[in-house]
């Protein structure tokens, strides 16, 4: 955990304010409008409500941040160990498995921005559902409620809960004998849930709305292509520390494919035990997937959305654990902590970017104070959406403006960021200021 030591020395970014937010000017009340969201996720606010509540130190919040990712990862590795009781190397796979998802770089965003942290608890709770169903006894009806439980949270911390709740589904009905029981009970679950937010929301769609989460095939399709790209190997660091060109990026990640695929077919060709689990976790990395086909794939070339992937990257984790388990001791211990070693310095690279990051909005913050915002409506533009893919100023410039008391909570605030257009402000402000990106930094201006 000490690559990720850095974030202790973070402050708040972007949509950490819109929670604050809330609970700064509306409070408990926030409650009664599902706290202004179009997601049904009320335990993750309530959590940040709590949280908040006790201390608005953002050391208090990173820290959670990284005991949360290092309970995913402790969960993840009880896991393994339950779903391979008899397996000769099952330690071996779970300490892997568990290394590899804690110290994966694709996970930094997830593990760093507050704002992402309903992802660590969806997935906490819901590896705890499903270690629950592995161990239950047949037709144990306790377990079955506590599977229920879990899986109920996981799904109010995110609805990425969801597709954890069809793989407890898959898993019942290829390993367990009581598949009545245990199936119909946890589409109860889900179908409680599902009109808990119909309720609540209005309809089943929510969030971004249907043209975002209803799939649309010829995108997801091209999106499939480029999470099997960033997933299959290291394919934004080829080019970040080699320098190749896209064409090379590709042909060495349809490598990585390939190689893995005929390594899995000589292993799993007279074994049909083995077979039926690659069937199981080719059902988890679909069912983990289809939930974000539908959403931007900038995390392809930047760290930018890259806490989509952080529950699907518990299945790489697992096949390239599951890989590395070779015959050859020596060849495999040499190979893992090579590849561990590259993890770690790939996530301090990361850290270095949000780093930087948070020193330039350091230096932001330090001309807002300096400025004195008391007349009114104000116009900003051109502050940074994202800085090498750290989100900055996407959300929550009104809101952190608000909160720090340098300007009244009813003024009229527009902001418009460098990657946004067509923002119609005009007969919005009294004053205005201008951001401009300089070769080394920023300008800030008033106009």
């Amino acid at each position: 955990m000490a690559a990720y030591f850095v974030a202790l020395s973070l402050g708040f970014f972007s949509d950490d304010y819109l929670i604050f937010w809330l609970i700064e000017f509306e409070g408990i009340e926030a409650i009664g409008d599902n706290f202004n969201d179009d997601f049904f996720i009320p335990l993750s606010h309530l959590f940040s409500y709590v949280t908040y509540s006790i201390s608005s130190n953002p050391i208090i919040h990173h820290t959670i941040q990284l005991l949360l990712h290092a309970a995913c990862a402790w969960q993840l590795y009880l896991l393994i160990l339950a779903l391979f009781p008899n397996h000769d190397k099952r330690y071996w796979l779970a300490v892997i498995t568990s290394l590899i998802f804690l110290l994966h770089p694709y996970q930094t965003e997830a593990v760093v921005w507050v704002s992402a942290r309903s992802y660590l608890l969806c997935f906490l709770f819901a590896i705890m559902a499903i270690r629950k169903l592995v161990q239950a006894q047949v037709g144990c009806k306790k377990s079955l409620l506590l599977v229920g439980i879990y899986l109920a949270i996981s799904i109010h911390f995110k609805e990425m809960g969801y597709a954890f709740g069809l793989i407890s589904i898959a898993y019942v009905l290829m390993y367990r004998i009581d598949k009545k029981l245990y199936g119909l009970g946890l589409l109860a679950t889900l179908t409680v849930c599902l009109v808990l937010r119909f309720i609540v929301l209005g309809n089943l769609v929510g969030g971004y709305g249907s043209d975002t989460h209803i799939i649309d095939f010829s995108n997801a399709l091209t999106n499939m292509g480029a999470y099997g790209l960033k997933l299959s190997g290291f394919f934004r660091y080829q080019s970040e520390l080699l320098g190749l060109s896209l064409q090379s990026n590709i042909i060495i990640s349809c490598l990585i494919v390939l190689i893995s695929a005929v390594i899995v077919f000589i292993r799993v060709r007279k074994n049909k035990a083995l077979f039926q689990h690659l069937i199981f976790w080719t059902i988890c990395f679909t069912a983990l997937l289809i939930p974000i086909l539908s959403l931007e794939i900038t995390s392809l070339n930047s760290m930018e959305s890259d806490r989509y992937s952080y529950c699907v990257m518990a299945v790489v984790a697992f096949g390239l654990a599951w890989l590395l388990s070779s015959n050859i001791p020596a060849l495999s211990y040499t190979i893992t902590i090579s590849i561990l070693l590259m993890l770690t310095l790939l996530v301090q690279q990361n850290m270095l970017k949000w780093h930087q990051a948070n020193l330039q909005k350091a230096q932001f913050d330090s001309y807002w104070i300096q400025s004195g915002f008391t007349k009114g409506h104000l116009l900003i533009e051109g502050v940074p959406d994202n800085l090498d893919g750290v989100y900055m100023y996407r959300n929550g410039l009104r809101e952190q403006l608000q909160i720090e008391g340098l300007i009244n909570h009813k003024f009229d605030v527009c902001i418009i960021t460098d990657a946004q257009k067509n923002v119609d402000c005009k007969g919005y402000y009294i004053r205005k200021i201008v951001v401009q990106k300089l070769d080394q930094g920023y300008s800030v201006t008033e106009q």
